[in-house]
């Protein structure tokens, strides 16, 4: 893969695939990914599954910023740190660096194009304390756009994110979900504050008697017809879709708007009856780390565990290791190299024998259940073409694999 090339990976908290209100969702979702070859990993010691909100925000240079998670809708006594998922714990760094910044800002508040952002004025309460020019001033630094926009929240929607009010179609375009039925006096204000942003409007299909409609099994609103709540990962759209009539009007429009990107539609009636729908569940990290360097570049000078094991076969460990640096079809990350690479010698040695013959598929599950042991996120995909690659350079060059 050439260096200039980016693949996104789609992150999930890992509560979605064994939650029972989430599993039979997940599992159509899945076979999505899995069909149209979309990598995907989940993150751990999450409390919920809205992962946009407490991860990095990833800025228009792929570069991202970690702001402080501490909703106040999350401050209510019946939650607590109960629902609250503490960034710190989910061990994104060692998918991403992050810049650090002391605004209260969730991810689903943020919407943004190459050079600018909308956020409600939900950010001017969290951080109550700053003045508003210095909050935009810090937001337009964070975010690394040069223009910053702030929109009324929508009533009655307690997080009060932008994320299923707005979206860029580009740089110059902007889609809003059709409010209708809010009152006059609000749409008054709305329309003002879009008019700041000099942006081309399109109304996108939204329903409104959905975001109203409470869940029986909680007390939460339902974000059924919530569709500009869709995730873009690299040229693919996952759009949701609730069984209503409006379903069929918000995908033909989307295939309009985004005539470049593949459109699959989703069934995501059990999300949304929980309050979110697609963007809210999903987090992308890119092939470029915070520094701007891209992170499938190898480190030659690093000692690398496979010295030793290789070694007596006399087979150079960093020539396997630029091996597979040069070969995989996916970027990869030093961290992600460092631990297979331990975990694969310390199996190769102590439980296969040096020169046991034994299917690579078997390994790299092992490494997985390893690496996972230790609470540290690395994608299977990874995992197993690594150990492909690994093992098949091994062979070629001599090594005692039957």
């Amino acid at each position: 893969m050439s260096s200039t090339q980016q693949t996104n990976t789609l992150y999930f908290s890992s509560i979605i695939k064994t939650d029972k209100r989430y599993i039979s969702f997940w599992e159509r979702l899945e076979t999505v990914l899995v069909t149209n070859k979309i990598n995907y990993s989940f993150i751990t010691n999450t409390n919920d599954i809205w992962c946009r909100d407490y991860l990095p925000v990833r800025k228009p240079n792929n570069t991202y910023t970690q702001f402080v998670f501490d909703p106040s809708y999350l401050k209510w006594p019946e939650y607590g740190d109960i629902i609250r998922t503490q960034p710190e714990r989910t061990n994104i760094e060692s998918i991403v660096d992050a810049e650090k910044s002391k605004l209260i800002v969730d991810g689903g508040n943020v919407v943004m194009s190459k050079t600018k952002a909308i956020l409600t004025e939900r950010v001017l309460k969290e951080n109550k304390s700053i003045d508003r020019e210095t909050i935009i001033y810090q937001l337009k630094y964070y975010l690394g756009v040069d223009e910053v926009f702030l929109i009324p929240e929508l009533p009655y929607e307690y997080t009060g994110h932008a994320d299923g009010m707005v979206r860029f179609v580009d740089d110059n375009t902007l889609i809003i979900s059709d409010f209708k039925h809010q009152s006059t006096s609000w749409k008054n204000r709305f329309n003002r504050a879009l008019s700041k942003t000099g942006l081309n409007i399109i109304t996108f299909p939204y329903s409104e008697h959905f975001l109203i409609e409470k869940n029986n099994s909680n007390d939460n609103y339902t974000a059924r017809g919530v569709y500009i709540n869709f995730a873009i990962i690299n040229n693919i759209i996952l759009f949701p879709q609730f069984g209503i009539k409006m379903d069929k009007e918000a995908l033909n429009l989307t295939l309009k708007l985004y005539p470049k990107h593949k459109v699959i539609p989703i069934n995501a009636i059990e999300i949304a009856d929980e309050g979110g729908v697609l963007n809210c569940i999903t987090w992308e990290a890119s092939s470029i780390n915070s520094s701007g360097n891209n992170i499938n570049k190898p480190q030659s000078n690093e000692e690398s565990c496979l010295e030793e094991l290789l070694g007596t076969k006399k087979i150079d460990s960093e020539e396997i290791k630029n091996y597979v640096f040069s070969h995989t079809e996916n970027l990869l990350h030093e961290k992600h190299w460092e631990l297979i690479d331990d975990e694969f010698a310390d199996i190769w040695n102590n439980e296969l024998g040096i020169g046991s013959a034994f299917y690579w598929d078997t390994i790299a599950t092992d490494i997985i259940e390893r690496i996972e042991n230790k609470k540290i996120i690395v994608p299977h995909y990874i995992v197993r073409e690594v150990v492909e690659l690994i093992l098949s350079r091994i062979k070629a060059t001599g090594g005692f694999m039957e």
